[in-house]
């Protein structure tokens, strides 16, 4: 497992430069990027766009990993996302036990239960339907996406509002993940990095929290390996990446 370096820990930049939330509006007309899986059509827009209701389009927003803008996509991969690239009856969150599971599914809620190999087959279709060469988070990605997090762990067992979906869902045993873009924006502007869903790296190796991970100690350790690559993790989810602009 990865131990996040202390400067990362710190706010710092590390290996990768945190400027991972540039401004929503005005500036950069490229800002964020919307594809739209039923059709590969993409546009382009400097406003934040809503989170809720997305539908089949893939919002994905400009973030700096390493010195290098990359478009990432700012919340977990929803279930009504998954969908629209992947056919077929089989929905891996149905097929997971119910203490894992949230009292109802909806469209914005993320698609959980993931295999690595699910992850890697939506980056392949999303590909497919786009033209855009897209795919799963790298693990340098991720990192500029956790980091300004983790400076809302500043002493064992301290819930800032932003985890306190996660908290609540721990302490009163609530099962399941939230509908995305539900929670508070951390200290970077993401949403959902923390306490939602674990995501699926590049790599091979799953990072989290998730809402039922003891929140504060695995922020010093919160990337894991060794999981097999078509083994479906009740709590993983995923995320995309795409090059920018």
């Amino acid at each position: 497992a990865l131990i996040l370096s202390i400067a990362v820990l710190c706010g710092c930049s590390g290996s990768s430069s945190v400027d991972s939330n540039p401004p929503s509006t005005g500036g950069d007309p490229n800002l964020f990027l919307i594809i739209d899986l039923s059709n590969g059509s993409a546009s382009k827009s400097a406003t934040e766009p809503s989170y809720t209701a997305v539908g089949t389009k893939l919002i994905f927003k400009r973030i700096n990993v390493s010195g290098t803008s990359i478009y990432v996509t700012p919340i977990p991969l929803t279930q009504s996302q998954y969908r629209a690239v992947i056919t077929g009856s089989l929905r891996p969150w149905s097929t997971m036990p119910l203490r894992y599971r949230p009292a109802s599914d909806t469209p914005d809620t993320p698609a959980y239960g993931l295999s690595q190999s699910d992850a890697a087959e939506v980056a392949n279709e999303a590909t497919t339907r786009s033209s855009r060469a897209i795919s799963v988070i790298s693990p340098d990605t991720w990192q500029a996406l956790a980091a300004p997090g983790q400076a809302e762990f500043p002493a064992p067992l301290t819930y800032t509002a932003n985890l306190s979906w996660a908290y609540t869902a721990e302490a009163s045993r609530q099962p399941g993940p939230r509908e995305v873009g539900a929670g508070a924006v951390d200290p970077g502007g993401w949403r959902d990095v923390w306490g939602n869903v674990r995501c699926w790296l590049s790599d091979g190796r799953l990072a989290g929290p998730a809402w039922m991970d003891p929140l504060a100690p695995i922020a010093d350790e919160p990337i894991y390996d060794g999981i097999p690559p078509d083994v479906r993790h009740p709590l993983a989810g995923t995320r995309l990446q795409t090059s920018y602009p």
